[in-house]
């Protein structure tokens, strides 16, 4: 029962480190997530000025009217709002990277890198449930459920009288009779401790039958819980990948559009603005 529980301390260490380097790849990937909206809140900011800079400038030749020139103000003021927050997710995510990798200062902790790494697409989305028992934390379940069954038989072997023979004595003191009365105070000690100890040996088991149930619960529970986390995992990464081919549409659509409006303005049938 010790070696067992010895095990499922190992492997919840293992369930751990594998937490822990999961917890540190999930921010590496938002700070680089981060970076990428900042990047673009910038380009829209850049691009927010350039066109009030025109407005203003249709405005002074008589092209624009001064509602034009207030609204571009406010898109660029609403695009600007947006940089300090992204900023501050993108400091909070530096701080809890560094608390994930034991470091002191944020500031020492240098992320060179600017855009996603390509990942390998699942080709299935069926796994097999047998699976998920190499899991550190589902195989810590399993140990200390095994672990509760030899503490039961550990419990109702002390059920049973015991007591120690010596043969050496017995042939060496020559006083038959004095080791035999002294064999049956022995056992008469050993069975009225067991028959008369209050009921506390077979409370005992009790309470490790109970114990080994809760285990059993917390097997199950850990188990189900490995199941819904694959499986929504699985459903995210499914309908992400949804999401992802409708976005390139978009951006299709959007290249399509401003190459068609500068076709229309070289052609003198558009406005510059329009692309």
């Amino acid at each position: 029962a010790d070696r067992l529980n010895l095990d499922a301390a190992l492997m919840d260490f293992n369930a751990g480190v594998m937490e822990l380097s999961a917890g540190i790849a999930e921010t590496w990937v938002d700070i680089i997530t981060t970076r990428i909206i900042k990047q673009t809140i910038k380009a829209g900011i850049s691009t927010a000025r350039t066109l009030l800079d025109l407005q203003k400038l249709r405005f002074a030749k008589g092209k624009a009217k001064a509602l034009d020139v207030s609204m571009q103000k406010q898109a660029l003021a609403e695009a600007e709002a947006f940089l300090p927050l992204i900023e501050k997710q993108e400091s909070l995510l530096f701080n809890e990277l560094a608390f994930l990798s034991g470091i002191s200062d944020p500031e020492k902790i240098r992320i060179k890198r600017n855009r996603l790494p390509e990942l390998k697409k699942i080709q299935s989305v069926r796994i097999p449930v047998y699976l998920l028992s190499a899991r550190a934390d589902v195989r810590a379940a399993k140990m200390r459920l095994l672990s509760s069954k030899w503490d039961i038989a550990a419990a109702k072997a002390k059920l049973f009288p015991s007591f120690t023979l010596t043969t050496k004595f017995l042939f060496s003191s020559g006083r038959l009779d004095l080791l035999f009365r002294n064999w049956v105070g022995s056992l008469a000690a050993a069975v009225s401790g067991t028959v008369f100890d209050g009921g506390y040996k077979k409370s005992e088991i009790r309470r490790l039958k109970a114990a080994a149930d809760e285990n059993l619960s917390n097997y199950a529970g850990t188990m189900a819980s490995a199941i819904r986390e694959v499986e929504d995992n699985l459903v995210s990464i499914k309908k992400q990948d949804r999401y992802v081919f409708l976005l390139e549409n978009q951006l299709k659509a959007a290249e399509l559009t401003s190459r068609d409006a500068w076709v229309q303005y070289r052609n003198g049938q558009a406005s510059y603005l329009s692309f």
